[in-house]
């Protein structure tokens, strides 16, 4: 499996991780596009701004793949957390893509589109962990 190589463009105090290391921990959502003020990343982002205890709830760390760097773009569910590297699966160099990855690592969903946290939650929260997780 190929790894793409990343820039981090976060704070050197943060310990390095993989998405391995967040396996069982967390589930991950990476944005893959180029990110403009007027973007779909950027709609995407806000949309998951707005509802940050639903994000927080579902234990979900975004990431944003923009070229050669991985950023936190919602940092106050993800305050310490810093990824590396992503494998190559996961990211779209052409188009603007959303993975859902569960708490097992796996990937669950890809959008192709801006996704609302409603449709999101309804994904999550009808996963067995996450059913679990509210019992």
């Amino acid at each position: 499996m190929s790894v793409l190589g990343i820039a981090i463009a976060m704070s050197s105090s943060m310990s390095s991780q993989s998405l391995d290391d967040l396996k069982w921990k967390n589930r991950i959502l990476i944005i893959s596009a180029p990110y403009t003020p007027d973007s779909l990343a950027s709609k995407q982002v806000k949309l998951l701004n707005g509802d940050l205890n639903g994000l927080a709830d579902r234990k979900l760390v975004v990431l944003m793949v923009d070229l050669d760097t991985i950023t936190l773009p919602i940092k106050s569910i993800s305050h310490d957390t810093r990824v590396d590297s992503i494998p190559e699966k996961y990211v779209n160099h052409n188009d603007f893509q959303i993975i859902l990855i569960g708490l097992d690592g796996t990937m669950k969903e890809t959008y192709k589109r801006p996704v609302t946290t409603k449709v999101l939650f309804e994904k999550i929260d009808a996963m067995p962990m996450r059913k679990d997780e509210k019992n």
